[in-house]
């Protein structure tokens, strides 16, 4: 497989990915990639700058915003 390297525009991460992959932002600061050719699904990175300034460790602060977002959008599922 041929690659390409990502970076996103904030510089916070990069990756490689696919060449025939089209990449788009989409609202609240995620990204989409997918193949337009031969489409089989998507995949999205939303990037999350996260200050740990409380009482909550900043991996419980990503599990709770993970579960809400899980909650909030029919369909969404978790994949580890």
């Amino acid at each position: 497989m041929v690659t390409k390297t990502f970076i996103s525009p904030s510089k916070w991460f990069q990756f490689e990915q696919p060449t025939d992959w089209i990449y788009e932002d989409e609202e609240e600061g995620t990204y989409l990639f997918y193949n337009n050719v031969d489409w089989k699904g998507s995949f999205r990175i939303t990037p999350l700058k996260i200050k740990g300034d409380d009482n909550l460790s900043i991996e419980q602060k990503v599990k709770d915003y993970v579960n809400d977002e899980l909650n909030k959008n029919d369909g969404a599922q978790k994949i580890t």
